[in-house]
């Protein structure tokens, strides 16, 4: 019986672009941005700041040497909220609407706190309400300094959440990622970045509990 569906942000809760974040970090002076950031997991800096390696002020201090000039606080968020191209308010309804009918409902994210400081703040939506709003809790790797496809990430979540794997769906965009839940014993759903998954999610949910009712 599935108790417990576990999101990722980026690509399945907001449309998310690589391409779009580098060409905000190319604004800020940083040449070759491209080779920087990937859908996933991130290089150098980048990835030390999701992993809880880096605080907010060394994170701006090393980028700020890369670039050549000072970074603010303003001027990370403003690069890494490049990676947000959109989303589908409907996924947010969904998230309300089956913590309503019993589910309990988690994020697995790789992120950082520049990223959240956006996301987790009222103007993440026009509807006025932060990310934590839609969820029970929220796994952030840079509060865990730990992250996908690692195991300890899902174990660690696991573990704290007291939920088990086999009563819970794991919904990532990426492949990686989703194998490595797989693993941990969780059902999982592998969508593309941006796609509406709310009907193979209901479907899953079904399939899983038995239900043949379309």
């Amino acid at each position: 019986m599935i108790r417990n569906l576990v999101f990722d942000f980026g690509g399945v809760i907001i449309d998310s672009s690589a391409a779009n974040a580098a060409r905000h970090f190319e604004r800020l002076g940083l040449k070759d941005a491209d080779k920087y950031f990937g859908n996933f997991i991130q290089p150098g800096i980048f990835g030390s700041l999701e992993a809880g390696r880096l605080s907010t002020d060394e994170f701006c201090k090393e980028f700020g040497k890369l670039v050549g000039h000072e970074i603010t606080f303003e001027d990370a968020v403003f690069g890494w909220t490049g990676y947000y191209i959109g989303i589908n308010l409907g996924k947010l309804e969904y998230l309300l609407d089956m913590k309503n009918l019993g589910y309990r409902i988690y994020l697995l994210s790789n992120t950082n706190p520049f990223m959240m400081s956006w996301a987790d703040s009222p103007a993440f939506t026009q509807l006025n309400k932060p990310l934590s709003y839609y969820f029970d809790k929220m796994y952030l790797s840079y509060q865990c300094k730990m992250v996908k496809p690692f195991p300890e990430f899902y174990e660690y979540m696991i573990k704290n959440s007291g939920i088990s794997a086999i009563e819970s769906i794991f919904v990532d965009d990426s492949m990686v990622n989703v194998i490595a839940a797989g693993r941990r014993g969780f059902h999982t759903l592998n969508p593309e970045n941006g796609e509406d998954w709310r009907p193979k999610l209901t479907n899953l949910i079904k399939k899983v509990n038995g239900d043949k009712s379309k």
